[in-house]
């Protein structure tokens, strides 16, 4: 058993926790927490209970934008206003070069020697028989050749 002293000091050890934390609750409920709203944020805070209901919006229609691939700008001059092939340095490469290969649902196109060609069209004497994912097939009097994307 606990001595009387020493009986005395543990309920004291046990009292003073307890007496604080009710202390703190007390001065918890006299202090205001929460910050002052005006009434213009308390109607925006306050929703209908029947949820808040967004309009369908349909997506703008882009259809008045120029279309690169066609070669005209938005000022309908030609884009761009020197050829791809005029900027490349002369004499450098004699042989097709495929810079580009573009593929959706409506359309397949490439660059070749800085021209936009699409199955069917012939570039430097030589006719696009076909353009796949990463590489083009060509077909001239010398036969066929698959240019690959490099």
């Amino acid at each position: 058993m606990i001595a009387g002293k020493d009986r005395s000091r543990f309920l004291m050890m046990l009292a003073i926790p307890f007496a604080a934390l009710a202390a703190s609750f007390f001065a918890a409920q006299l202090i205001n927490f929460s910050p002052p709203v005006s009434s213009r944020e308390q109607g925006l805070i306050a929703l209908p209970e029947e949820g808040v209901l967004l309009p369908f919006r349909a997506p703008e229609q882009a259809a008045s934008l120029p279309n690169l691939f066609r070669g005209e700008g938005a000022d309908g001059k030609e884009y761009p206003g020197t050829p791809l092939a005029a900027l490349a340095p002369a004499g450098v490469n004699a042989e097709p070069a495929l810079s580009f290969i573009l593929i959706n649902n409506t359309r397949r196109l490439a660059i070749l020697n800085g021209k936009v060609v699409t199955e069917g069209e012939s570039v430097d004497g030589a006719r696009v028989m076909r353009i796949e994912k990463k590489r083009v097939l060509l077909k001239s009097k010398g036969g066929q050749e698959w240019l690959a994307l490099e």
